[in-house]
């Protein structure tokens, strides 16, 4: 080590704690440091800091100046060469602007720290020219030793570059998903303001670019059109924090309303706070306008077919009347006006079933006889019955039902019907030739229990998706709506329909029915 160092080895030894500090990646933190003459430098010292220079766990050079002015690289420690590799030596009197060619900004530091005799560190991205070839990022200390001398020492923060640097592409590969994704998305801050939206949804909504979008609305939730739908949706976020598929009519940015499907989540902190909110949004504006096309034509079709309909039930039943046909005539003519009436009823309850996944329906709270109605149904089963050879008997309280049993049920005469139309059928279809369906009525009170059971299984691939719509199994002429339906008129009675299946015992279906 030669001897025109000229820094005590207190200054040497204290150079962590005086270059150490966080900084601005661009920016250099300097300290003073205070200089003993160079007669009072003694060769102890000096032998202690050849030691420290030696034993140092960092890589370490000294530079000095040359005859040009211009600082050369004139020894590294033993860190030095273990870390860039035996290589390093061949650098050994070439000026720092020859070996740090991409990184001009270390000969401005070196000068300065020289100069204006301050310590100063940066952090740098830094390519080797030895081998093995490495990428690095490494923080340099400056420890100016006197005028014509200068330390310098690093630390190897490659670790904390390569987890920038993998965040960075997290982020690249989001913003290019967020970017590319089929359905506007949105994020909103603590306050619920929106702070981040992509391309899809600023088209969806008519704004110049994410940034007007952005600064124009406050929160998501005033895109909805009606102020009621706003305050269910918040309610429901505030319940459940997370709302699927919920259908809202939206303002564009010009005024004009289109139909959204929307889906949002708020994420909150460990103390349960709202720090966010992800919102999904889906343009079903064209569904919507198919719907309605559909529910129109619906509607037309239902009115062509009840008008003729309705003419047919009732000359059929004023012909019955007539005594001047014989008796078999008049049966026939009583079995035209129950065709007509279960067509009628068919055409009514698709309206129903419409109205009620939407929604709308508002079912009509009468009286009626359950007895009455189930009548109805196992006659128009009759001929169901008979080809699949199964019998029904038909329970109330326990015993077997006579003609004069009565159970009064408050609903709709029409879902009534219905309900015990496509259960009854499906137990039908589903017992074996020979085989008995059991239709059970028990009072309890406010409820009338129904159970209809049959030796049937139901089959283990539908057994978690019965009463989904369109859901069947095995059966040839099946249309997997008959469960849908009537699970979907229990839930707007207020109850539900619940099962049990075995192979021991059979399947028997259960519902509660509102009494008076």
């Amino acid at each position: 080590m030669g001897k025109k160092m000229q820094m005590t080895q207190g200054e040497l030894i204290s150079m962590p704690e005086r270059a150490t500090g966080a900084v601005p990646v661009a920016e250099a933190a300097s300290v003073p440091l205070e200089r003993e003459p160079e007669e009072q430098v003694s060769r102890a010292p000096e032998k202690s800091v050849s030691l420290f220079f030696s034993a140092c766990p960092f890589p370490m050079a000294i530079w000095r100046r040359n005859a040009d002015g211009l600082f050369c690289l004139d020894e590294v420690n033993a860190a030095a060469q273990h870390f860039f590799g035996p290589e390093i030596q061949r650098f050994l009197g070439e000026d720092i602007r020859t070996i740090f060619v991409d990184l001009p900004e270390l000969s401005g530091m070196l000068e300065r720290a020289a100069r204006e005799n301050i310590s100063l560190h940066q952090n740098l991205n830094y390519p080797t020219r030895t081998q093995p070839a490495r990428h690095l990022r490494m923080k340099f200390y400056f420890i100016p030793a006197s005028y014509d001398e200068v330390i310098l020492y690093c630390e190897d923060k490659t670790s904390g570059m390569k987890s920038w640097e993998e965040r960075k592409r997290a982020q690249s590969r989001f913003e290019t998903l967020f970017q590319s994704a089929p359905v506007g998305i949105y994020q909103t801050g603590e306050e619920g303001r929106l702070e981040h939206v992509n391309e899809r949804l600023v088209r969806m909504y008519g704004y110049q670019d994410a940034e007007d979008m952005e600064l124009r609305v406050a929160d998501p939730c005033e895109l909805i059109v009606d102020a009621e739908q706003r305050g269910v949706l918040r309610r429901r976020l505030m319940e459940e924090d997370i709302v699927r598929d919920f259908e809202c009519l939206v303002r564009r940015c010009n005024g004009e309303s289109f139909w959204v499907s929307r889906s949002v989540r708020i994420a909150k902190n460990a103390a349960g706070q709202i720090v966010s909110t992800f919102g999904f949004e889906l343009d079903i504006s064209e569904r919507k306008s198919s719907e309605a096309l559909r529910e129109e034509i619906e509607r037309i079709t239902r009115h062509d077919l009840k008008s003729p309909l309705n003419a047919i039930v009732g000359l059929s039943n004023f012909m019955a009347e007539d005594e001047a046909f014989s008796p078999d005539q008049r049966e026939n003519l009583r079995l035209i006006e129950h065709s007509g009436n279960t067509m009628l009823n068919m055409i009514n309850l698709s309206l129903a079933v419409y109205r009620m996944e939407r929604g709308t329906y508002r079912m009509e709270k009468e009286t009626h006889d359950v007895f009455s109605i189930l009548r109805e149904v196992l006659f128009e089963l009759r001929n169901v019955t008979g080809s699949h050879d199964v019998e029904i008997k038909v329970l109330y309280n326990g015993i077997p039902a006579g003609p004069e049993c009565s159970q009064p049920v408050r609903g709709e005469k029409l879902l009534f019907w219905a309900m015990f139309y496509h259960l009854v059928r499906n137990a039908v279809e589903a017992s074996g030739s020979g085989g008995v369906v059991q239709v059970a009525l028990e009072n309890e009170g406010d409820f009338v229990r129904l159970s209809i059971h049959n030796d049937g299984v139901v089959p283990v691939p539908v057994r978690e998706s019965l009463f989904e719509k369109f859901v069947t199994f095995g059966k040839n002429s099946g249309t997997g709506f008959g469960a849908y339906c009537a699970r979907l008129i229990a839930l707007e009675m207020g109850n539900d329909i619940r099962y049990q299946t075995s192979e021991e015992t059979g399947t028997t279906m259960i519902c509660l029915l509102p009494a008076l």
